[in-house]
């Protein structure tokens, strides 16, 4: 699968704080890139780099494979930090200036801009002066001034900042479409890691400026995986051979006189009472599931 953005060894200090400290990082076509890590854990100064509009003191960035910084960058839209925006025109005029400056002398396409408004649920906000937007509405016409020229690859900074929980299922799910009906690829950094777990496809966690681990959407549900563990005193071996009778081997671990169940095929009063049947004592039964939030704040020194 082809690389959209591949970084080695990227590292940037400020004097003495080293604060984007030897990142490799791959993301490939269609990915939804989760980047999570707390504030100033180096994720816009990343983003910032990998734009060009930061120097690295060391390390490199290539965009689609190698293509060249010009001809890449015209594939790519970005919102970092907070959009700036001409405050006394409407969402529709600031589209209209910034298609100029990202299409040159080529005529607006009028249809196309109200069709980002509307992917953005701005479609309804008439002669209102920017000035006078929220910070939700400026988020989202920040966006489709980033969804200008039609890029490949989409760099966002807290895309949903400041949104009410109707604007971030509206950024929601243009994300989704713009990946799943047009090919677009995302770097998303965001503090809301719920919310984030909805859309991304894989993640990357960054701690003091080190990418300290990237993981798939379906390794990081593996870790998420519902467990049940079992004390049984008279006989754990016996137990153990009972389960494995109706449950996958790969499915227990058996530690000592305690069963950890990792399956969904059963209830835990259900696997009480087959180990009662059995004639065991069953002196402890829990379930235990983990959270995103505990599994990332453990990684990142929460």
């Amino acid at each position: 699968m082809e690389t959209v953005l591949k970084t080695e060894g990227l590292t940037k200090a400020f004097g003495r704080k080293t604060v984007v400290n030897r990142i490799s990082m791959t993301i490939r076509r269609g990915d939804i890139y989760g980047f999570i890590g707390k504030n100033g854990a180096g994720k816009t100064t990343f983003m910032r780099l990998i734009l060009g509009l930061a120097i690295p003191d060391s390390g490199s960035v290539s965009l689609f494979e190698g293509e060249d910084r010009r001809s890449a960058g015209a594939k790519i839209g970005s919102i970092i930090e907070a959009p700036a925006l001409y405050g006394g025109c409407t969402a529709l005029e600031n589209l209209r200036r910034f298609a100029v400056l990202t299409e040159g002398a080529k005529e607006p396409d009028e249809r196309a801009l109200g069709e980002l408004l509307e992917l953005v649920g701005l479609s309804d906000v008439g002669k209102k002066a920017v000035g006078h937007f929220s910070l939700g509405m400026k988020q989202r016409l920040g966006l489709a001034i980033a969804l200008l020229g039609d890029p490949e690859f989409l760099v966002l900074d807290e895309p949903v900042n400041g949104l009410d929980p109707t604007g971030i299922k509206d950024i929601r799910d243009a994300i989704r479409t713009l990946n799943q009906e047009r090919g677009v690829t995302f770097l998303i950094s965001s503090h809301l890691l719920d919310e984030l777990s909805k859309t991304v496809t894989r993640y990357g966690i960054i701690n003091d400026g080190v990418l300290v681990e990237e993981i798939s959407k379906q390794e990081l549900e593996e870790q998420f995986r519902r467990n049940i563990t079992i004390t049984v005193d008279d006989d754990p071996q016996k137990a153990l051979e009972i389960l494995q009778s109706v449950i996958p081997g790969e499915e227990i671990l058996r530690n000592g006189n305690i069963l950890t169940v990792y399956s969904h095929r059963f209830e835990p009063a259900a696997l009480n009472r087959i180990l009662v049947n059995a004639g065991l004592l069953v002196s402890g039964l829990n379930t235990h599931v983990n959270d995103i939030e505990t599994f990332f704040l453990e990684r990142i020194g929460g």
